[in-house]
């Protein structure tokens, strides 16, 4: 799925820490309180999370100004490798070292959930669920409960070089038009990870289609509409010829920077990416981005929305306390705080992001995403839908047999990873 789907990367190279903002006590290194959990004593709250750099520094000065408002309670970190979080969390959970709450996607809930390692946080959250955006909150729900509060989001959007396209397009149709007069002598129109389902979905769910039945990993790729999408893409790929042959991100990123590229499909990850390229002269010298076009009028396109979650385990000693921190977490104002110092996308609808374009339109274009399913079975579909487009892309298969084919073989995937 690409390095960008596991961990978001922050979206400034530097933090300056708005002490007029989040003023602080001492670091948690110098903290040397009891470890206890009533009577007004303090308490220890440990918190591991994947996040570094502008991140890892903003979240210390939201502990700080937590810290100082709550001063019975102190949050000890413990930052991981985003990539290594999960298999420590999956020996941790079950035990008595598991961490009182930790951060990560809302994909992992499914997984944690039906292993009986994640606290049920409906009653911790009801009185501020109104804060959230309604599907970041229901990127937290797994068979009805409630087991995450969202803290942010990310989602892609069609991003342009305004010397190339003065209007963005409003429908897949201009889209295309647009994407064709641009591609010429090495340049191209429109480029995107077109045999990745993650990008796809926006096609496939905006024809109709959805992935699964259930929140049982029943698969049901024979939806109408969903043939439609395969063969626009295809359109796209193979009789439009806007895009490059075979796709590459750090190619895709190269031909915006440098001027080559019209129109790509990214998400905020690549912000920074942009605005550094400007700044250095590189060709690209104005950019926008807007939401994805249309298929026709009341037809969006409905790309995959990620959510970063906050999570109390099952096991962990202090839940109060932590759906405490967790709630101030996800306030307005630490993530009005998270959104400009590391460019998070809040999923706190109350958050004042003042003239940020940049945040908007991913928020806007949030509304009309789907949440990333969270239950273990996704993690059998990527692969094989990634061969469904492929095989079609290249002659293999028509989209119908592809479409037949590839739920055949996740539903064998998922009957094998059930131990069927």
């Amino acid at each position: 799925m690409g390095k960008h789907l596991k961990k978001v990367v922050s979206l400034v190279t530097g933090l300056i820490v708005a002490s007029s903002i989040f003023t602080g006590c001492g670091s948690n290194a110098d903290n040397k309180a009891k470890d206890t959990s009533s009577n007004g004593e303090t308490v220890k709250l440990s918190f591991w999370h994947g996040w570094t750099g502008a991140e890892e520094k903003a979240l210390g000065e939201i502990i700080k100004k937590f810290e100082a408002k709550n001063p019975n309670i102190k949050v000890e970190t413990l930052p991981t490798p985003f990539d290594k979080l999960n298999e420590k969390l999956k020996a941790s959970l079950p035990t008595n070292e598991s961490p009182d709450l930790f951060l990560g996607p809302n994909d992992w809930i499914g997984t944690f959930a039906t292993l009986n390692q994640l606290e049920e946080v409906d009653s911790y959250i009801s009185d501020v669920k109104d804060n959230y955006l309604p599907n970041a909150l229901e990127a937290g729900k797994f068979n009805g409960k409630q087991y995450a509060f969202p803290d942010s989001v990310k989602t892609y959007v069609l991003i342009y070089n305004k010397d190339l396209v003065p209007s963005p397009p409003k429908t897949i149709e201009e889209m295309r038009k647009i994407a064709k007069v641009n591609t010429k002598s090495g340049k191209y129109g429109l480029v995107f990870d077109i045999t990745n389902f993650y990008y796809d979905y926006a096609f496939f769910a905006g024809y109709g289609g959805k992935v699964f039945k259930d929140e049982k990993g029943t698969i049901d790729f024979s939806q109408k509409g969903v043939a439609d999408s395969i063969n626009l893409l295809n359109d796209i790929k193979n009789k439009d010829k806007v895009t490059i042959k075979d796709f590459d991100y750090n190619v895709m990123m190269d031909l915006m920077q440098t001027g080559k590229a019209a129109m790509i499909i990214n998400g905020p990850w690549c912000f920074g990416d942009l605005d550094k390229a400007v700044k250095e002269g590189k060709g690209l010298k104005n950019w926008g981005a807007v939401k994805l076009p249309v298929i026709e009028e009341g037809k969006p396109l409905k790309p995959y929305m990620g959510t970063e979650m906050l999570f109390m385990s099952k096991n962990g000693k202090h839940k109060e306390e932590a759906a405490k921190f967790i709630k101030f977490m996800t306030s307005a104002e630490s993530q009005e705080f998270m959104n400009k110092q590391a460019g998070h996308v809040p999923a706190n609808v109350k958050v004042n992001i003042g003239d940020d374009w940049k945040t908007k339109i991913i928020l806007e274009q949030a509304k009309e995403s789907d949440p990333m399913p969270n239950i273990a079975e996704m993690g059998q579909v990527w692969d094989p839908a990634k061969e469904m487009y492929s095989n079609v892309f290249t002659g293999k298969s028509t989209p119908e047999k592809s479409i037949k084919d590839t739920q055949d073989k996740i539903n064998k995937l998922i009957k094998s990873m059930h131990g069927e």
